[in-house]
């Protein structure tokens, strides 16, 4: 399993604190993943009493205020504060994060090394060690096939084109396709596409009617030669913010594992303060019920911007190897239609062959998540979710998932202690 599933320790703090103030809501959404570690929330004190102490030993502003500046890059304050507190439960995760995001990877490593959990600092220790290979420069630009499928977004497909077509990667073409949309997503589309660059190829087509997510991406791969694309890429329709070098940055991360099937980053809400929704995740169960981790939104304080191999990487934004793709591991499951869990199945059928899938948290883009959303309050979305586990642990051998994935891990163990 992931070092993230040994953060309980950063999660109860946050608890504690949202507790003693009050805040319910926040309590829950940070106690639940300390409890499925398996640990126990201690009694908490009064806020008053607690910040008092807290701001008298290491005159620290709290949790809350930390996260404040570290959403608004507020850079030197925080490393100041971890050069006098650099065992503090967040800022210990905050400084590597700092030095990784201004290029400094030697003080990344260095700052990891106040961090509690051992596997913790062993992901830091060997993202800084690789760092060079991770951004190495491109000997030409591999050729990029971006797909992107829209249903019913007239309101988020004009942003997510737009912060897609400025895309600083030169040699990729876009295939689009409406998936029988009944609002105005197809003439909305149809002008942001103007957006990119002339050299940029821009495909479009309108289909009748909603086949659903996996098969309208089956559509995509079939329905255009890729024969010419080193990797497929595949873009959500409700992309808010996206970097400009987050194509540069996956084919570099996947040019340094040639093993890769699939390479994807760190997605964050549209909102802030940042809260992830999708990261590096990996299969925790797969018997009675299938559950991943990292699978609840969590507020962002730099706990994932490492680069680590993984069983799943979110779908909204990340690349495959075409070639593997299309030999090895298939077309998408279309019946784990309209989307839940069709992503960690095609990625689990990679890693049954023996690839990577490889995240890289220091890619980090912003999403509406709008499907997502939805399904948390549609009985019949989160039902369909529901059956889509049950067909996944269904279709694949449980004890040779198992089996696989153990072995996979203690690779991956190896592969950070080399």
């Amino acid at each position: 399993m992931t070092s993230s599933d040994n953060k309980a320790d950063s999660y109860i703090n946050l608890a504690k604190y949202y507790k003693s103030i009050g805040n319910i809501k926040k309590y829950e959404q940070y106690s639940e993943p300390a409890l499925k570690s398996g640990k126990q929330l201690p009694e908490t004190h009064s806020f008053t009493q607690d910040r008092s102490d807290h701001n008298s030993n290491n005159n620290l502003p709290h949790i809350e205020e930390i996260i404040k500046l570290y959403n608004n890059k507020q850079y030197k304050i925080l490393l100041k504060l971890a050069s006098s507190n650099p065992a503090h439960e967040l800022l210990s995760y905050i400084a590597p994060s700092i030095y990784f995001a201004t290029e400094n990877p030697e003080q990344a490593e260095h700052s990891a090394t106040h961090i509690n959990e051992e596997e913790e600092r062993l992901i830091r220790t060997k993202t800084a060690r690789i760092w060079h290979k991770l951004n190495k420069p491109l000997d030409g630009e591999p050729r990029v096939h971006l797909l992107i499928l829209t249903y019913n977004r007239e309101k988020f497909v004009s942003q997510a084109l737009t912060q897609l077509a400025q895309t600083e990667y030169k040699n990729f073409a876009v295939y689009i396709a409406d998936n029988g949309s009944s609002d105005a997503t197809w003439d909305v589309a149809t002008q942001a596409v103007a957006h990119f660059p002339d050299h940029v190829h821009v495909s479009m087509e309108r289909l009748p009617t909603n086949i659903g997510r996996p098969a309208g991406h089956n559509w995509l791969l079939t329905k255009y030669d890729h024969s010419l694309a080193d990797y497929i890429a595949i873009g959500d329709d409700d992309l808010t913010e996206v970097p400009s070098d987050w194509l540069t940055k996956m084919v570099q991360t996947a040019k340094a594992f040639p093993n890769s099937a699939a390479v994807g980053g760190k997605a964050l809400y549209s909102h802030r303060p940042n809260t992830i929704h999708g990261c590096a995740h990996n299969i925790i169960e797969f018997s009675s019920r299938l559950s991943v981790s990292n699978a609840s939104d969590l507020i962002d304080f730099g706990q994932f911007d490492y680069v680590d191999k993984v069983d799943h990487v979110t779908g909204c934004l990340h690349i495959y190897d075409r070639k593997i793709l299309f030999d090895e591991v298939g077309l998408f499951d279309i019946s784990l239609s309209p989307c839940q869990y069709v992503d960690v199945e095609h990625h689990l059928r990679a890693r049954l062959k023996g690839y990577d899938i490889i995240y890289n948290g220091l890619i980090s883009f912003r999403h509406m998540k709008a499907m997502g959303k939805e399904s948390q309050i549609n009985r019949t979305m989160a039902g369909n979710a529901i059956g889509n586990t049950i067909k996944v642990l269904y279709k694949h051998d449980k004890s040779l998932v198992l089996d696989t994935l153990t072995r996979l891990s203690e690779q991956r163990i190896a592969w950070l202690h080399s």
